[in-house]
């Protein structure tokens, strides 16, 4: 088995062509396109760039030339005038064979990360780096990495996320900080399959990091995160350049700091929950029965305790809250929601959606957790998975790319994907006021048009000012992750900049200008009727499996 490791490392290391390095810093290797990029400060832009040129120990080159200048190892150069994607030619000679190599480099400020491995949907031993301009060189890293998610891992999908376990010599898990983010060995790779911007997932997650209130038990962890942070970069894969990812933390136990099970005693403490698909369990419409010994039951995936080491597990926190909404009289409900649910996230999490248009993220793609249940059963809520947000729908076939549906004026509670927590919510006066007078004290600052425009064009700006943007639609335009259409990322900031502006309008004459009876949705009443989820009419008697809206709720047919 230890001969098998040696030769996968083998194979890895013989595979990696980046043999030349730029201030003792590995630079990356794309073999399509025969271009190194290095990462270097962003403040270097625009200006001349000096740099002490070696090559690795076991280089198999010699005579050196960058834009026809013979540069000696060990040597400095000066590579005038950087910018984004201009290249500087790289010439060499083989040491045995007098083989001519001949390459170029360019440059970048965002961090470059490279993986070197076999991957596919369990985890495997790769390498990993990480090249910053501003933090030593740590090195290969070792890990164990997989592709992660699930309608992104189907045939026609190519550029993959991953999730990366970082591990010692030993095989033993290893910690690791980067970007200033927390210190842990599990990481994930985002890669924006679907998104035309390549970052919604990140500003949007930083924008509810931002401006969502703290978790109910933030007195006793004034640490809790209710999101994943993370930094966008430039990934590639066994030598091959894969484009822009978010480099991110996970959202678990450690994250939202929810308190340890008890194994001496066996008892639950801390519990998190993630929702995985639309079903009675997530969205609420009924009451259902949850299995202990399953670690996914009703589209309700056991996060905290891991199932692995606690089986079987315990529903029962989670399932009293969904019974209460499902079950509840009104006067029950409305008088004893606080108990089961942290309202002030509630309030955040329905002006947040709304403002974002976060249309796979209100029965989808959300965690519930309970700090403690020997304390308190109440639970609050953590993002994920944000790449469908202003105005990006989760597909980008013909019929559903920049559908009028996912437009920024529509009424998002009437339209997408209603919880039940939330359709109750909407009939309950106090929480609509709460809703407005929130809404009208973030309006002033995270949400404020400029506030949001800036947030969004800070982050492509880096992505087009560092040339990535450009290397990433090269690398990508007409692939069928993005059903063959081409990449725009200056458009689509223009896109974005347009649809905030007009959305934040919209909300403001439904929840400051006509009163907080607006914020019930439109056609609410009763009219028999029945639409599918880009707003069409259709007959109730012939529509297949799937969500629907009728009288201003949600309607799943099985």
């Amino acid at each position: 088995m230890k001969a098998i490791v040696l030769l996968a490392m083998a194979c890895i290391s013989l595979t990696a062509n980046a043999q030349i390095r730029l201030n003792a810093r590995r630079i990356a290797y794309d073999k399509k396109t025969q271009t190194y990029l290095a990462t270097i400060a962003r403040e270097t832009f625009g200006k001349d760039y000096k740099a002490t040129v070696t090559l690795d120990n076991d280089t198999t080159w010699q005579d050196i030339e960058i834009d026809h200048t013979s540069v000696a190892e060990g040597s400095e150069y000066t590579f005038r005038d950087i910018q984004p994607n201009k290249t500087y030619a790289l010439k060499a000679t083989r040491r045995k064979s007098g083989e001519e190599v001949n390459a170029s480099i360019s440059f970048t400020f965002m961090p470059v990360v490279c993986l070197n491995g076999q991957f596919g949907l369990e985890y495997t031993k790769g390498t990993v780096d990480v090249i910053t301009p501003d933090d030593e060189y740590p090195g290969h890293m070792t890990a164990k990495l997989k592709w992660r998610g699930g309608q992104t891992n189907t045939p026609n999908k190519h550029k993959r996320n991953y999730h990366i376990k970082f591990i010692d010599k030993d095989g033993e898990k290893e910690e690791r900080t980067f970007f200033g983010l927390r210190k842990d060995n599990n990481w994930l790779l985002d890669a924006g399959q679907a998104d035309f911007a390549r970052c919604r997932n990140r500003i949007a997650t930083d924008l509810w990091l931002d401006m969502a209130a703290k978790p109910y038990y933030a007195d006793k962890e004034p640490k809790a995160l209710t999101g994943a942070r993370g930094r966008m970069c430039e990934v590639f894969l066994n030598d091959e350049y894969c484009g822009i990812y978010n480099f991110m933390e996970n959202v678990d136990r450690k994250q939202m700091k929810l308190k340890k099970y008890d194994e001496k005693g066996k008892e639950h403490h801390g519990m998190l929950w993630k929702f995985t698909g639309y079903d009675d369990g997530t969205m609420m419409g009924k009451a259902v029965d949850f299995d202990n010994t399953k670690e996914e039951s009703n589209c309700v995936e056991v996060k905290y305790p891991d199932f692995d080491d606690v089986n079987p597990t315990d529903f029962s926190v989670y399932a009293a809250a969904q019974h209460f909404v499902a079950d509840s009289s009104d006067d029950e409900f409305y008088s004893h929601v606080g108990d089961y649910f942290d309202m002030p996230v509630v309030v955040d999490y329905f002006i947040f959606c709304a403002t974002t248009m976060a249309i796979d993220n209100t029965a989808k793609n959300m965690f519930m957790a309970c700090h403690d249940a020997k304390e308190s059963q109440k639970l609050t809520f953590g993002v994920w998975d944000l790449d469908m947000t202003v105005g990006q729908n989760w597909s980008n076939k013909p019929e559903y790319y920049r559908h009028p549906s996912i437009g920024p004026e529509i009424e998002f509670w009437a339209t997408w994907n209603n919880i039940r927590l939330y359709t109750r919510l909407k009939t309950y006066k106090p929480f609509l006021e709460k809703v407005a007078e929130r809404y009208a004290t973030l309006r002033k600052g995270h949400l404020a048009v400029e506030a949001l425009r800036e947030r969004y064009a800070t982050v492509m700006n880096s992505l087009i000012e560092s040339g990535a943007a450009k290397r990433e639609e090269t690398r990508w335009n007409g692939d069928t992750d993005i059903e063959c259409r081409d990449l725009d990322l200056r458009e689509e900031q223009q896109y974005m900049d347009d649809w905030i502006a007009r959305r934040m309008a919209f909300l403001d004459k439904k929840w400051q200008a006509t009163g907080i009876e607006e914020i019930r949705a439109e056609g609410s009443k009763a009219s028999g009727k029945c639409y599918n989820l880009q707003g069409q009419e259709v007959d109730e008697h012939s529509i297949t499996r799937g969500i629907y809206i009728k009288d201003g709720r949600a309607m799943i047919k099985r």
